[in-house]
């Protein structure tokens, strides 16, 4: 019977510290609900490169430098990359953001919450 019971034990004290693990890890915003992705709309035929720059769905200022291919596209480079209140976005005629290449710039407020999963800004 003593066996039983500290096999039982053993099993529990992995089962909840498997449970704890889970929580402590970071997840990602739900859909729509902490945050926005960006969809960039390419209105430029010279612009290369995109900066995105704000608050993320855990609070934390973020920036990152995604490329663009096409005129006219519609970039889903940021995929992943979650936003929310008013971020900063520039375009820019280099493939790597340099700030002596910047084409346009504004602010745009994200929304926290919303019905879809997507922003879309028309870039220039």
């Amino acid at each position: 019977m003593r066996k039983s019971i500290s096999a039982r034990f053993g099993a529990l004290a992995v089962a909840a510290m498997a449970t704890a693990t889970l929580v402590a890890t970071a997840t990602p915003a739900s859909a729509g609900t902490n945050g926005q992705q960006i969809k960039w709309h390419n209105n430029s035929n010279i612009a290369q490169s995109y900066k995105i720059s704000g608050y993320n769905n855990d609070n934390e200022w973020n920036e990152g430098c995604f490329r663009l291919y096409y005129f006219n596209e519609y970039s889903t480079a940021a995929a992943g990359w979650w936003w929310k209140y008013n971020v900063n976005v520039q375009s820019y005629s280099s493939t790597d953001c340099s700030s002596n290449t910047r084409l346009w710039y504004d602010t745009v407020n994200v929304p926290k919450s919303q019905s879809g999963d997507w922003v879309t800004i028309q870039g220039y």
